[in-house]
């Protein structure tokens, strides 16, 4: 009689429950990162790719955990995204995250039906310091209700009952003319896209309205904010956590499903895992 084998100690795991397994891990890795940070884009109008590190808030009065640079939320209203800057709110109508630009128009312009709109918003410098005006950007300045007795470069729409009148001058215009109003009400410096403007030509004092509808752009980077820098270095993604006592801190995402807060390499900061059921982290 022979003596029977014994089995072998170990069988390779079939070519199918292999691919299962593996499979399995991975999508247990895709699910950790997007649990840590969604990158999913959302909607709100014409705008559908709203994603890191931008984020979208139904209302800017609710506090919670959220993965995207903490100045950069969008406000879904009327079914349009709103960014604010300082404390004016800017329309958002495209952005590109290729070029890494997002394109405003003056919330109060863009969808005015006044065709005489007063221009009241002084954007001079950028006071979020990830934003930076890109190289297609120029700019116009109002001078309102000014005590001048020059003519040129009057916007006729805006006249004024006591007599002063009201010009719009691009840079070009200001560089090149000693000329400038004085004794005015008001100066209002607004961004505007060079080709917009270059467009109108001689027509800007009608047609100043388009330009600022036409809106600007914006680059951004986290080159400037050196804690999120450090995070994206890492291989994180920047966003705020809710803590215990209902308050937000910064919060470095990574991608194996842990939130630190300072960088996913843990050269700074004490560790924290996230436990999700049915995974191991």
């Amino acid at each position: 009689m022979l003596d029977a084998k014994p089995p072998p100690s170990s069988l390779p795991l079939p070519i199918p429950l292999l691919f299962l397994v593996l499979l399995f891990s991975i999508a247990a890795v895709s699910f950790a990162s997007d649990y840590a940070c969604q990158e999913l884009s959302t909607s709100c109008g014409s705008v559908t790719n709203i994603t890191y590190p931008f984020w979208l808030a139904n209302d800017p009065a609710d506090l919670f955990t959220h993965c995207g640079y903490p100045e950069f939320m969008v406000i879904c209203r009327n079914n349009t995204p709103i960014l604010s800057l300082a404390t004016d709110n800017y329309t958002v109508t495209d952005i590109d995250h290729d070029r890494r630009i997002i394109s405003l128009a003056d919330a109060d312009i863009f969808g005015s039906a006044d065709t005489c709109p007063r221009v009241r918003h002084n954007l001079t410098s950028l006071t979020n310091f990830s934003l930076a005006y890109a190289p297609s950007d120029t700019y116009l300045t109002f001078f309102f209700n000014c005590n001048d007795d020059r003519t040129e470069y009057t916007v006729p729409c805006l006249g004024h009952a006591g007599g002063n009148i009201s010009f719009v001058l691009t840079d070009e215009m200001i560089e090149n003319n000693s000329l400038v109003p004085d004794n005015c009400e008001a100066v209002i410096v607004a961004p505007v896209l060079r080709d917009h403007l270059n467009s109108l030509e001689y027509e800007l004092a009608n047609r100043y309205k388009e330009a600022l509808q036409g809106g600007f752009e914006l680059n951004w980077s986290a080159s400037t904010n050196d804690t999120c820098s450090h995070c994206e270095q890492s291989y994180g993604r920047c966003g705020s956590n809710m803590t215990s006592s209902r308050t937000l801190v910064f919060a470095c995402f990574c991608s194996d499903g842990r939130t630190e807060s300072y960088n996913c390499s843990g050269s700074h900061g004490k560790k924290k895992k996230k436990k999700l059921k049915g995974t191991q982290l």
